[in-house]
Protein backbone atom coordinates (compact mmCIF):
# COMPACT_ATOMS: atom_id res chain seq x y z
CA UNK A 1 0.00 0.00 0.00
CA UNK A 2 3.04 2.42 0.83
CA UNK A 3 4.94 1.66 -2.28
CA UNK A 4 1.48 2.55 -4.71
CA UNK A 5 0.71 5.91 -2.20
CA UNK A 6 4.41 6.85 -3.21
CA UNK A 7 4.39 6.07 -6.93
CA UNK A 8 1.09 7.77 -7.41
CA UNK A 9 2.73 10.94 -5.44
CA UNK A 10 5.69 10.71 -7.28
CA UNK A 11 3.36 10.87 -11.08
CA UNK A 12 1.91 13.54 -9.21
CA UNK A 13 4.63 15.81 -9.07
CA UNK A 14 6.11 14.86 -12.58
CA UNK A 15 2.80 15.82 -14.08
CA UNK A 16 2.76 19.37 -12.29
CA UNK A 17 6.12 20.15 -13.13
CA UNK A 18 5.45 19.55 -16.73
CA UNK A 19 2.81 22.41 -16.62
CA UNK A 20 5.23 25.01 -15.21
CA UNK A 21 4.93 28.19 -17.51
CA UNK A 22 8.47 28.01 -19.57
CA UNK A 23 8.67 31.94 -18.28
CA UNK A 24 9.48 30.61 -14.93
CA UNK A 25 11.88 28.28 -15.50
CA UNK A 26 15.38 29.44 -14.42
CA UNK A 27 13.84 32.54 -12.97
CA UNK A 28 15.50 34.34 -10.12
CA UNK A 29 13.37 34.40 -6.81
CA UNK A 30 11.46 37.45 -6.30
CA UNK A 31 7.94 39.60 -7.37
CA UNK A 32 8.21 42.96 -9.64
CA UNK A 33 5.14 44.53 -9.53
CA UNK A 34 4.10 47.80 -11.64
CA UNK A 35 2.68 50.46 -8.71
CA UNK A 36 1.83 53.26 -11.37
CA UNK A 37 0.12 54.04 -13.44
CA UNK A 38 -3.05 51.64 -12.30
CA UNK A 39 -4.76 49.07 -14.10
CA UNK A 40 -6.96 51.22 -16.34
CA UNK A 41 -5.43 54.21 -16.22
CA UNK A 42 -6.56 56.74 -18.93
CA UNK A 43 -4.41 59.08 -20.66
CA UNK A 44 -3.85 61.27 -23.66
CA UNK A 45 -1.65 60.71 -27.41
CA UNK A 46 1.44 62.91 -25.83
CA UNK A 47 1.06 62.20 -22.35
CA UNK A 48 4.57 61.27 -20.67
CA UNK A 49 3.90 58.66 -17.62
CA UNK A 50 6.57 57.17 -15.80
CA UNK A 51 5.83 53.51 -15.14
CA UNK A 52 6.92 52.33 -11.85
CA UNK A 53 7.58 49.30 -10.81
CA UNK A 54 8.47 47.34 -7.62
CA UNK A 55 10.99 45.08 -7.76
CA UNK A 56 11.92 42.56 -4.90
CA UNK A 57 14.23 40.25 -6.63
CA UNK A 58 17.65 40.05 -5.98
CA UNK A 59 21.48 41.24 -7.95
CA UNK A 60 19.09 43.00 -10.86
CA UNK A 61 21.15 44.16 -13.64
CA UNK A 62 18.29 45.54 -16.54
CA UNK A 63 15.13 46.51 -16.53
CA UNK A 64 12.37 46.06 -19.92
CA UNK A 65 9.29 48.13 -20.30
CA UNK A 66 7.34 45.81 -22.55
CA UNK A 67 4.18 47.43 -24.33
CA UNK A 68 1.85 45.44 -26.36
CA UNK A 69 4.04 42.31 -26.46
CA UNK A 70 7.30 44.15 -27.30
CA UNK A 71 9.94 46.16 -25.97
CA UNK A 72 9.86 49.48 -25.83
CA UNK A 73 12.76 50.62 -23.90
CA UNK A 74 15.81 48.53 -22.15
CA UNK A 75 17.61 50.31 -18.99
CA UNK A 76 20.38 48.57 -17.85
CA UNK A 77 21.46 49.54 -14.23
CA UNK A 78 25.26 50.32 -13.51
CA UNK A 79 25.25 48.87 -9.73
CA UNK A 80 22.72 45.30 -9.40
CA UNK A 81 19.92 46.24 -7.88
CA UNK A 82 19.05 44.01 -4.61
CA UNK A 83 15.32 45.56 -4.47
CA UNK A 84 13.99 48.69 -4.68
CA UNK A 85 11.88 51.26 -7.43
CA UNK A 86 12.91 51.58 -10.96
CA UNK A 87 11.20 54.54 -13.07
CA UNK A 88 11.27 54.37 -16.69
CA UNK A 89 9.36 56.88 -18.99
CA UNK A 90 6.66 56.20 -21.71
CA UNK A 91 4.82 58.44 -24.09
CA UNK A 92 2.14 56.58 -26.09
CA UNK A 93 2.05 58.49 -29.91
CA UNK A 94 -1.03 57.04 -31.08
CA UNK A 95 -5.03 56.42 -29.28
CA UNK A 96 -5.71 52.62 -28.61
CA UNK A 97 -5.42 50.11 -25.59
CA UNK A 98 -2.18 49.44 -24.62
CA UNK A 99 -1.06 46.56 -21.96
CA UNK A 100 2.27 47.19 -20.32
CA UNK A 101 4.74 44.74 -18.29
CA UNK A 102 8.17 45.22 -16.59
CA UNK A 103 11.08 42.39 -16.87
CA UNK A 104 13.75 42.72 -15.22
CA UNK A 105 16.71 40.26 -15.46
CA UNK A 106 19.36 39.31 -13.24
CA UNK A 107 22.52 36.48 -13.26
CA UNK A 108 19.97 33.84 -11.92
CA UNK A 109 17.16 34.56 -15.01
CA UNK A 110 13.98 37.01 -15.20
CA UNK A 111 11.48 37.82 -13.63
CA UNK A 112 8.41 39.44 -15.56
CA UNK A 113 5.21 41.62 -13.15
CA UNK A 114 1.83 41.13 -13.97
CA UNK A 115 0.25 43.29 -17.08
CA UNK A 116 -1.79 46.28 -16.70
CA UNK A 117 -4.21 48.19 -19.20
CA UNK A 118 -3.70 51.79 -20.28
CA UNK A 119 -6.70 53.15 -22.34
CA UNK A 120 -4.87 56.26 -24.82
CA UNK A 121 -7.51 58.73 -26.14
CA UNK A 122 -7.03 61.87 -28.43
CA UNK A 123 -6.33 65.08 -27.61
CA UNK A 124 -9.01 67.88 -28.39
CA UNK A 125 -7.73 69.89 -31.11
CA UNK A 126 -8.08 73.86 -30.39
CA UNK A 127 -11.02 75.42 -32.12
CA UNK A 128 -10.25 78.78 -33.66
CA UNK A 129 -13.26 81.39 -34.00
CA UNK A 130 -13.53 82.46 -36.93
CA UNK A 131 -13.12 86.15 -37.48
CA UNK A 132 -16.19 88.47 -37.63
CA UNK A 133 -17.02 91.84 -39.39
CA UNK A 134 -19.02 93.80 -37.14
CA UNK A 135 -21.51 95.90 -39.14
CA UNK A 136 -22.81 99.34 -37.22
CA UNK A 137 -26.95 98.94 -37.01
CA UNK A 138 -29.67 101.71 -36.01
CA UNK A 139 -31.49 100.56 -33.18
CA UNK A 140 -35.58 101.62 -33.26
CA UNK A 141 -36.93 102.81 -30.09
CA UNK A 142 -40.15 100.53 -29.01
CA UNK A 143 -42.96 100.25 -30.99
CA UNK A 144 -41.18 102.48 -33.89
CA UNK A 145 -41.75 101.71 -37.44
CA UNK A 146 -39.10 102.58 -40.06
CA UNK A 147 -39.97 106.03 -42.23
CA UNK A 148 -38.83 107.12 -45.64
CA UNK A 149 -36.89 110.75 -45.00
CA UNK A 150 -39.14 112.88 -47.30
CA UNK A 151 -36.97 115.67 -49.77
CA UNK A 152 -39.16 118.85 -49.94
CA UNK A 153 -38.64 121.46 -52.67
CA UNK A 154 -36.14 124.40 -51.78
CA UNK A 155 -37.53 127.90 -51.46
CA UNK A 156 -35.16 129.37 -54.29
CA UNK A 157 -37.09 129.62 -57.59
CA UNK A 158 -35.12 128.71 -60.44
CA UNK A 159 -33.09 131.30 -62.51
CA UNK A 160 -34.78 132.40 -65.91
CA UNK A 161 -34.31 130.75 -68.56
CA UNK A 162 -31.29 132.55 -70.89
CA UNK A 163 -30.07 131.64 -74.69
CA UNK A 164 -26.65 131.43 -73.37
CA UNK A 165 -25.39 128.05 -71.81
CA UNK A 166 -24.67 127.98 -68.56
CA UNK A 167 -22.03 125.90 -67.31
CA UNK A 168 -22.74 124.26 -64.17
CA UNK A 169 -19.65 124.12 -61.66
CA UNK A 170 -20.30 120.18 -59.72
CA UNK A 171 -18.91 120.22 -56.75
CA UNK A 172 -16.17 117.78 -56.05
CA UNK A 173 -16.87 115.04 -53.48
CA UNK A 174 -14.69 112.86 -51.53
CA UNK A 175 -15.66 109.12 -51.11
CA UNK A 176 -15.08 107.33 -48.13
CA UNK A 177 -14.64 103.75 -48.34
CA UNK A 178 -15.57 101.79 -45.59
CA UNK A 179 -12.48 100.46 -43.48
CA UNK A 180 -10.97 97.23 -44.60
CA UNK A 181 -12.12 94.57 -42.26
CA UNK A 182 -8.75 92.84 -40.53
CA UNK A 183 -8.64 89.25 -39.62
CA UNK A 184 -7.75 88.65 -36.26
CA UNK A 185 -5.11 85.74 -36.46
CA UNK A 186 -5.30 83.17 -33.61
CA UNK A 187 -2.27 81.45 -32.25
CA UNK A 188 -2.57 78.04 -31.12
CA UNK A 189 -0.91 77.64 -27.37
CA UNK A 190 -1.34 74.28 -26.60
CA UNK A 191 1.96 72.63 -26.87
CA UNK A 192 3.71 71.10 -23.34
CA UNK A 193 7.76 70.82 -21.73
CA UNK A 194 7.72 68.79 -18.92
CA UNK A 195 10.30 66.89 -17.02
CA UNK A 196 12.26 65.82 -13.45
CA UNK A 197 15.25 66.65 -11.36
CA UNK A 198 17.32 63.81 -10.09
CA UNK A 199 19.78 63.79 -7.62
CA UNK A 200 22.29 61.44 -9.90
CA UNK A 201 23.94 59.05 -7.19
CA UNK A 202 26.61 57.62 -9.27
CA UNK A 203 27.23 60.65 -12.08
CA UNK A 204 25.94 58.20 -14.98
CA UNK A 205 23.97 60.22 -16.35
CA UNK A 206 20.77 58.00 -16.71
CA UNK A 207 18.01 57.53 -14.70
CA UNK A 208 18.85 54.04 -12.36
CA UNK A 209 16.64 53.02 -8.89
CA UNK A 210 18.93 54.57 -6.34
CA UNK A 211 18.35 58.26 -8.23
CA UNK A 212 16.24 60.47 -5.94
CA UNK A 213 13.39 63.27 -7.24
CA UNK A 214 14.95 66.92 -6.10
CA UNK A 215 11.47 69.01 -4.99
CA UNK A 216 11.58 73.41 -5.11
CA UNK A 217 14.11 73.29 -7.48
CA UNK A 218 13.97 76.36 -9.64
CA UNK A 219 13.36 75.79 -13.91
CA UNK A 220 13.64 79.06 -16.51
CA UNK A 221 12.19 79.08 -19.88
CA UNK A 222 13.65 80.93 -22.22
CA UNK A 223 11.77 82.08 -25.81
CA UNK A 224 14.40 81.02 -28.21
CA UNK A 225 17.34 79.02 -28.55
CA UNK A 226 20.01 78.78 -25.29
CA UNK A 227 21.10 80.95 -23.67
CA UNK A 228 17.74 82.57 -22.92
CA UNK A 229 15.30 82.99 -19.84
CA UNK A 230 12.86 85.33 -18.45
CA UNK A 231 10.09 83.46 -20.82
CA UNK A 232 8.57 81.47 -17.97
CA UNK A 233 9.22 79.81 -14.12
CA UNK A 234 8.16 76.48 -12.66
CA UNK A 235 9.25 74.76 -9.53
CA UNK A 236 9.91 71.38 -9.29
CA UNK A 237 7.27 69.22 -6.98
CA UNK A 238 7.95 66.38 -4.58
CA UNK A 239 7.90 63.79 -6.98
CA UNK A 240 10.82 66.36 -9.34
CA UNK A 241 8.65 66.98 -11.50
CA UNK A 242 7.82 70.32 -13.58
CA UNK A 243 5.38 71.47 -16.38
CA UNK A 244 5.21 74.49 -19.37
CA UNK A 245 1.82 74.50 -20.31
CA UNK A 246 -0.34 76.10 -22.92
CA UNK A 247 2.79 76.85 -25.02
CA UNK A 248 2.85 78.54 -28.89
CA UNK A 249 4.84 76.15 -31.20
CA UNK A 250 8.77 77.70 -31.37
CA UNK A 251 12.49 77.70 -29.97
CA UNK A 252 12.84 77.09 -26.68
CA UNK A 253 15.64 76.97 -23.84
CA UNK A 254 14.96 75.04 -20.26
CA UNK A 255 17.14 75.75 -17.53
CA UNK A 256 17.59 74.63 -14.07
CA UNK A 257 18.94 76.96 -11.55
CA UNK A 258 21.77 75.07 -9.89
CA UNK A 259 21.67 77.68 -6.97
CA UNK A 260 18.08 76.62 -6.24
CA UNK A 261 19.51 73.42 -5.45
CA UNK A 262 19.13 71.86 -1.76
CA UNK A 263 22.51 72.21 0.43
CA UNK A 264 24.51 69.87 0.37
CA UNK A 265 27.61 70.74 2.26
CA UNK A 266 29.88 70.69 -1.68
CA UNK A 267 28.82 71.56 -5.14
CA UNK A 268 26.44 69.97 -8.15
CA UNK A 269 27.81 69.27 -10.59
CA UNK A 270 25.66 68.90 -13.80
CA UNK A 271 25.51 64.98 -15.53
CA UNK A 272 23.08 66.21 -17.99
CA UNK A 273 22.42 68.73 -20.63
CA UNK A 274 22.23 71.87 -18.67
CA UNK A 275 20.63 74.46 -20.28
CA UNK A 276 18.77 72.35 -22.82
CA UNK A 277 17.33 73.64 -26.43
CA UNK A 278 14.49 71.97 -28.17
CA UNK A 279 12.40 72.78 -30.74
CA UNK A 280 8.66 72.76 -29.72
CA UNK A 281 5.81 71.72 -32.77
CA UNK A 282 2.08 72.74 -32.58
CA UNK A 283 0.23 70.10 -30.18
CA UNK A 284 3.21 68.83 -29.27
CA UNK A 285 4.75 67.87 -25.52
CA UNK A 286 8.24 67.15 -25.06
CA UNK A 287 10.14 65.53 -22.14
CA UNK A 288 13.23 66.78 -20.73
CA UNK A 289 14.89 64.91 -17.50
CA UNK A 290 18.01 67.24 -15.47
CA UNK A 291 20.53 65.00 -13.39
CA UNK A 292 23.16 66.47 -10.99
CA UNK A 293 25.52 64.66 -9.32
CA UNK A 294 26.14 65.81 -5.57
CA UNK A 295 29.92 66.83 -4.89
CA UNK A 296 30.58 66.87 -1.40
CA UNK A 297 34.10 68.09 -0.78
Amino acid sequence: MRIKTLSFLVTLLLLTSCNIPASMMGASSGTVVIMSPLDGTHLNVGDTVDILSQAGASNITSSALIVNDSIYRTDNLDTPLGAGSIYQPWTPTEAGTYTISVRVSSADGELESAKITVIVGEQDAPTLQAPTISVPTETLAPGGTPSATSILPSATSPPAATDEPTATNLPSTSTSLPPTATATIVVAANSTISGKVFRDENGSGSLNPADTPIAGATIFLGNGACPSSGYKTALTAGDGGYIFPSLPAGEYCVTVDLSSLPNIGGTWQASSTNPHSLSLGESDSQTRNFMFQPIIQ
